[in-house]
């Protein structure tokens, strides 16, 4: 599965993919951005004197200036990863930890691959080193999941305590409770991305299950007829809904990937917004 996964991050990002989505600021760049009044202290080498003659003043060019970006990615271990009917959860978050890994290289961007629960799991450290990204890809992608759920708190003190540097992070897992982010937002410049199954969103009318919560462990029969179901999806859209108002309050920029989507398609869209 690791090899599939990267074989296909490899020719999605350096086949098919172009653009950045590194800011711009300006500075003393390449790229030209815009003139303004020449003003004392500025260097005169930019002084654009064709439109300085028509203007009848001194006018300065000014340039846009490509700056590395700190790239984090922060990927959610807990126990619900565990599901999906077309594909795995925990494979589709792998496969877009991969993506935006492989992207932060193509970009010779640092970055940080976290992966978190309860507490700190493993994280490459600050890289630009693909075999960094590899290493915590493979132990992404096939730890277990199950019993362990997300302390927020230590995602926050993680963020805004060990992280030295602000980053454009992204935050990615199934969010099936509204998290705390509004002092990560201080910092960092967090965009959230959501992974879910369909069914979890809408239930069929299936039967008689035995089911085993993967956060607490709580095991239970339930049946799940179509009052149930409707029951449910109303629950879970309400939640969705909160989620939804609470990311948009907090300035945060978000996609949801169903398993039976291919990542790529929505982090092109995502990363072009940014």
């Amino acid at each position: 599965m690791f090899e599939k996964i990267v074989a296909r991050t490899k020719k999605h990002i350096f086949t098919d993919m172009s653009g950045n989505y590194s800011s711009l600021s300006k500075g003393e760049g390449y790229d030209f951005a815009t003139l303004r009044e020449y003003q004392y202290g500025d260097s005169v080498k930019h002084i654009d004197w064709k439109k300085s003659a028509q203007k009848m003043a001194l006018q300065q060019r000014i340039f846009f200036a490509e700056r590395e970006i700190d790239i984090n990615l922060m990927a959610l271990m807990n126990g619900s990863l565990h599901f999906g009917i077309s594909r795995m959860k925990q494979e589709v978050v792998g496969e877009v930890a991969s993506l935006l890994g492989y992207y932060a290289l193509k970009n010779n961007d640092p970055f940080t691959l976290t992966l978190f629960n309860e507490a700190l799991v493993t994280t490459t450290y600050s890289t630009k080193q693909e075999s960094r990204l590899q290493n915590v890809l493979k132990t992404l992608l096939t730890m277990n999941v199950i019993g362990h759920h997300i302390d927020w708190k230590e995602v926050e003190k993680y963020a805004v305590h060990v992280l030295k540097k602000s980053s454009l992070m992204f935050i990615i897992g199934d969010f099936f409770e509204v998290p705390l982010l509004e002092i990560l937002c201080r910092k960092h410049h967090v965009v959230v991305i959501i992974v879910r199954d369909l069914f979890e969103e809408n239930l069929d009318n299936i039967g008689t299950l035995h089911i085993k919560d993967p956060i607490s462990l709580e095991e239970r029969r339930i049946s799940v007829d179509h009052a149930f179901a409707k029951q449910y999806s109303q629950h879970q859209l309400i939640e969705d809904r909160n989620l939804d108002a609470y990311l948009k309050s907090s300035g945060i920029a978000y996609t949801k990937i169903y398993t039976y989507e291919d990542p790529f398609l929505k982090l092109l869209t995502l990363l072009r917004s940014l």
